[in-house]
């Protein structure tokens, strides 16, 4: 009968596609019998044969222009037939044949790839079916996800490529989380070709970043970076500065600290704006935000004598001067230890007889702060907030003794060796060390080396540095953060390459394949060895 007979050759064609994902090189064998396979009435059989093409293409790319050749215009007869009713059709959620349609899709977008001419002759039906699916039920956005993803593809024309922007904007409207991850997912694919219709969709994806979804906010996060430039890049910094207060996952507020870094060292629009957002993201992620973003900080202000002075004071005034929470472990320990340096360098501006702020009284908050790290009891669980404690403890000690030999007076400075006495016996090496040196060094007798040793350190000419290292792109964008471009030329990274991995493979006599496939003859007989990439 009839049934039975379409029922073996699914099952053959099945089979095939299985012996092809094993074997490539067998794809010979089988590719002559996919043309009339197309060409079958039978959905089950139909759909064997497209996962047969569609194996092909992918595991054997050498036969992609015979595929082209025969099956191309198949491929648009098919669903012209689907959308004409020219046959009994599967309808689910009002989509006719929606897993033979999604196939074709997926094939169509195999051949057409790099392909214009067939690319060319698939548009007229891929319009089709973006103005003619019903998107109420899930069959038909899964239709239309595989419909945008071969639009995205193919090399056509701009008014198609508006259609594939327009079909993922219906989809970040819907409510259906699913629908908008894939959409994000895409969107970035968009990007490449059209940044300015994505950033047309810029409010909506803002909105995705505030999702309760973790994978959702992370597609929407990704989506913003890839289409900043210098008109935008104030909004995405604070869309993600907003993203750092509403997400305390350690990862994702990394994640977003280094994009903070990466765009604002390539479309800063002062440097002004990217000292203040780059501390404000310090504020809000803390122990979050990497160490090596942490020390960008200083740099920046190093390399700006300008912000310097106003930089320390506001510094100064947010994260040293007021008394700590009374749960120490909620303090902001990274900002704490970064002010710290900040205000030990820069310091000498707003601290002193005649400054906004007494030297009595920034040593009395720095002594707090290194009382309050002495009485904090750790276990292991917070092996990482001990090492951060003793970090903000070793540049407290620093900044203490740079700020003295710099504004100090000689009553002052006996204040801060007595200060300095109480460490030389500590425990922590590290902290032992500097209080002894720090304690020679502040006698009278070490007053030339004092200054000398305690001069402030020279401007750093930090976009002086990244040009002369190649660390900025033309027209300065940088799609690699600056901060890995320098670890790497420290030796602080490597690369590593993987080589292609090829593998013999040996094909056997295809006597018998006949039968199964339903009476079609082979129209090759290989019996060869071949070297395929896997």
């Amino acid at each position: 009968p009839h049934e039975q007979i379409s029922f073996v050759v699914k099952k053959a064609a099945l089979a095939a596609t299985q012996v092809v994902r094993k074997l490539p090189d067998s794809a010979e064998l089988f590719i002559g019998k996919v043309p009339n396979l197309l060409e079958h009435r039978e959905s089950a059989v139909l759909l064997s044969g497209l996962a047969l093409a569609t194996e092909i293409g992918v595991q054997a790319p050498n036969f992609l222009p015979q595929l082209r050749r025969n099956c191309a215009s198949s491929l648009v007869k098919i669903m012209k037939n689907i959308f004409s009713h020219s046959y009994d059709t599967v309808v689910i959620g009002g989509v006719p044949e929606p897993f033979v349609q999604g196939r074709v899709l997926i094939l169509m977008r195999i051949l057409g790839e790099g392909d214009s001419q067939v690319s060319e002759k698939f548009g007229e039906t891929l319009a089709l079916v973006a103005s003619s699916t019903d998107t109420a039920k899930g069959a038909g956005n899964a239709v239309l996800y595989e419909c945008v993803k071969t639009l995205i593809a193919l090399p056509l024309d701009s008014s198609m490529k508006n259609l594939a922007l327009r079909l993922l904007e219906n989809f970040l409207e819907t409510k259906e989380p699913n629908i908008r991850y894939v959409a994000l997912q895409e969107l970035k694919k968009v990007v490449a070709y059209d940044i300015i219709g994505v950033q047309a969709l810029q409010s909506t994806i803002f909105d995705c970043m505030k999702e309760e979804d973790v994978s959702i906010c992370r597609r929407a996060v990704d989506v913003a970076f890839t289409m900043t430039n210098q008109r935008n890049v104030q909004d995405l910094a604070k869309e993600l500065i907003m993203f750092l207060d509403k997400r305390p996952d350690p990862d994702l507020q990394e994640d977003a600290c280094r994009k903070i870094c990466t765009i604002c060292n390539a479309f800063s629009p002062s440097s002004d704006w990217h000292v203040r957002t780059m501390i404000d993201a310090l504020r809000r992620a803390d122990r979050n935000m990497p160490e090596d973003l942490c020390m960008s900080i200083v740099s920046l202000v190093s390399g700006e004598p300008s912000l310097q002075e106003k930089i320390a004071s506001e510094i100064y005034v947010e994260a040293i001067a007021p008394e700590l929470p009374i749960d120490l472990r909620k303090a902001r320990w990274r900002l704490i230890r970064i002010a710290l340096i900040l205000v030990g360098e820069h310091g000498h501006y707003v601290i002193g007889s005649g400054k906004p702020f007494s030297f009595p009284t920034a040593l009395s908050s720095m002594s707090q702060i290194l009382n309050a790290c002495a009485n904090l009891y750790f276990d292991d669980e917070n092996e990482e907030l001990q090492v951060e404690i003793e970090r903000v403890r070793e540049n407290a000690l620093t900044a203490m003794v740079t700020m003295a030999a710099r504004v100090a007076t000689d009553t002052e400075m006996l204040e801060l060796r007595n200060i300095l006495e109480e460490y030389r016996s500590s425990p922590n090496v590290e902290l032992q060390t500097r209080a002894c040196e720090y304690s020679v060094l502040l006698t009278s007798d070490m007053l030339d080396i004092r200054q000398e040793l305690f001069a402030p350190i020279p401007s750093l000419n930090f976009d002086r540095f990244r040009t002369s290292h190649g660390l900025l792109a033309a027209g300065g964008s940088s799609t690699v953060s600056s901060i890995d471009q320098i670890d790497a030329l420290f030796g602080f990274s490597s690369l590593s390459t993987a080589a292609p991995t090829t593998s013999v493979l040996a094909i056997t006599d295809g006597t018998g394949l006949d039968d199964l496939l339903g009476g079609l003859s082979l129209s090759t007989n290989a019996n060869q060895l071949a070297l395929v990439p896997k």
